[in-house]
């Protein structure tokens, strides 16, 4: 079995992806799917639902994703749960974004024209956070929801 570290977002279950990416898994033959490649396993679980209101917890970490737009999601972790929640933002950095408005809300600093903010963002990582969740129905089902401008660090 091969065993190697994800230094990108995995693909999903089944999909094929492109010979390049196969060979940088060892894959020789591009036919293969992933999960031919990677051990999974899915075994059933009991649904952890959060109720409307607030909580804590801390930042897991941040994902950068480009399909189907530019998004990052920032993970965190709720305490007593330890359900790990994506609040996902596009990556625009602007005093008027919603990134920019999280980033200053976390920091606690205003904005600087020009400055990178991935260091920033990937540093937040560990942090104690409070935040909102509400819970949104859709015809897909239930899906609870991080009010991104509601993340605060906790002091």
């Amino acid at each position: 079995m091969i065993k190697r570290e994800w230094n990108v977002r995995k693909p999903k279950r089944n999909q094929l992806i492109d010979n390049r990416k196969l060979y940088d898994y060892g894959i020789e033959n591009p036919v293969k799917k992933l999960n031919e490649v990677i051990e999974m396993e899915l075994k059933a679980e009991k649904a952890i639902k959060l109720e409307d209101g607030k909580y804590t917890g801390i930042i897991n970490g941040v994902e950068f994703r480009d399909e189907p737009f530019e998004y990052t999601d920032v993970l965190i972790k709720e305490d007593k749960t330890k359900f790990e929640l994506k609040c996902g933002m596009p990556s625009k950095v602007t005093e008027d974004t919603t990134l920019g408005m999280f980033i200053e809300n976390i920091t606690g600093k205003s904005l600087v024209i020009g400055q990178d903010y991935v260091k920033t963002l990937e540093e937040l990582e560990g942090k104690k956070i409070e935040f909102m969740v509400i819970n949104k129905k859709t015809d897909k089902g239930s899906f609870c929801n991080i009010i991104p401008s509601s993340v605060k660090p906790i002091k």
